[in-house]
């Protein structure tokens, strides 16, 4: 409805405090948030030089007017720079997990 208030309550996976969503009228919007994990990742010659991580954090913007589905954020570079994100729908998260299986299970047959 046109001036309806927009729901300021977070999902359950937010781990942003109570209340911190800043909506103005016509201003930009905000996010809830949940930062889920890092991934150290070791040196792989010929890949890698040094050990590099990947941060897993959930995010989904909010406006006065629209909420976006929540991404998947995979971060590979710098944390906290964002400069090598990477958002996946939670449906793009499931297919890449199912073709890792796949190719982790090959790979556990050929080493058997």
């Amino acid at each position: 409805m046109a001036g309806e208030e927009p729901d300021l309550s977070c999902p359950s996976w937010c781990r942003e405090p109570a209340g911190h969503l800043h909506l103005e009228p016509g201003g930009s919007g905000d996010v809830h948030a949940a930062d889920v994990g890092v991934i150290d990742l070791p040196e792989v010659p010929g890949l890698r030089s040094d050990g590099s991580s990947i941060a897993v954090q959930i995010e989904q913007y909010v406006t006065r007017t629209a909420t976006d589905l929540p991404l998947i954020l995979l971060d590979f570079e710098e944390l906290d720079s964002g400069d090598g994100r990477e958002g996946l729908t939670v449906d793009d998260a499931e297919a890449l997990i199912a073709v890792l299986r796949q190719a982790i299970a090959l790979l556990r047959v050929e080493g058997s």
